[in-house]
């Protein structure tokens, strides 16, 4: 089931491959695309997801993974600086890699994956990971991109509010008063929601699709980077999941493979704002992303085998 679930994802890709190779539709129009998906159908199926019966089980469940998030997080910048040090790169380089080791592709991919494949309460999970991840990238990420460039640039609070962390407060303030959306409010949430899937993967294919193999065949530094980010990190942490004896759940089972996504897209656009080297990063984003549609499936057998 597993594996059909995904394969069912990553068919979708396919129409993207297809109309980025054949140029059907330009970088403006999928930008388009784009905005549609994170200004209103991913916020949609972010209150959908959280509109679960209240339980002190789930509610203590978002407190561990809030925990757990923290730990990777840590786990994360730790072995991007060995990683780093084995490397031997400069400054600039090494902040752009810490930032894609502690920022994965949670939302775009690991949202529909982890519906996919856990359902509802798996999206209810991973949108509470995604949010602690879109925080922290406005934080600690915009500090890693402008220490990488050696300026400093005041943050504006303003750019924290986003459709997607207002969804989030929405839906947490929805199920933490137990409170259930109308009938017609709910299914209409629900129909606009379930377009995040379909357009999120063939937003990815259509990257693919533009993607030159020739451009990154020869840095041998971003294919590093993709499998330590892909293969290594999330091995780590499934290791010390199966080391500390927690049971495989839900909840575990999102926290492993949100671990386990390719780097996120959002790296090239926070590096562009601050002219960084937006090269590097779009390789390494890519890569990942590419090299991720066998690491994914390959991961979650694995999960479904503990």
């Amino acid at each position: 089931m597993t594996i059909l679930s995904l394969l069912k994802i990553f068919l979708i890709l396919l129409p993207g491959v297809y109309f980025g190779r054949r140029n059907i539709i330009d970088e403006k129009q999928c930008e388009g695309i784009s905005s549609i998906v994170v200004n209103i159908a991913w916020p949609c199926l972010v209150i959908t997801a959280l509109q679960m019966d209240f339980s002190e089980t789930l509610l203590i469940n978002s407190g561990l993974l809030a925990g757990a998030f923290v730990v990777i997080s840590v786990l994360a910048y730790v072995t991007g600086m060995v990683l780093c040090r084995f490397l031997k790169t400069e400054d600039q380089i090494t902040y752009l890699i810490i930032y894609m080791f502690l920022f994965s592709n949670t939302g775009f991919m690991g949202i529909p994956v982890c519906e996919t494949l856990y359902g509802e309460e798996g999206v209810f999970y991973a949108a509470l990971m995604d949010s602690l991840s879109d925080v922290f990238v406005f934080t600690v990420g915009t500090f890693l991109v402008k220490k990488s460039m050696g300026v400093t640039i005041k943050n504006n609070p303003k750019e924290l509010i986003t459709p997607g962390l207002i969804s989030i407060v929405i839906g947490v303030t929805l199920f933490l008063l137990d409170i259930k959306l109308p009938v017609v409010l709910g299914e209409t949430l629900a129909t606009v929601g379930g377009i995040t899937t379909p357009l999120a993967m063939f937003i990815i294919g259509y990257k693919l699709g533009k993607m030159k193999i020739k451009d990154m065949l020869g840095d041998r530094t971003a294919y590093v980077v993709s499998g330590f980010r892909l293969l290594v990190l999330p091995a780590i942490v499934l290791l010390i999941l199966m080391v500390s004896g927690v049971e495989m759940t839900v909840l575990t089972k999102v926290i492993s493979m949100e671990t386990a996504m390719p780097v996120a897209t959002c790296t090239v656009i926070f590096v562009e704002q601050y002219r960084g080297n937006t090269a590097f990063a779009s390789k390494c984003v890519l890569l990942s992303t590419l090299l991720s549609v066998v690491t994914i499936p390959i991961f979650a057998v694995l999960l479904e085998m503990w």
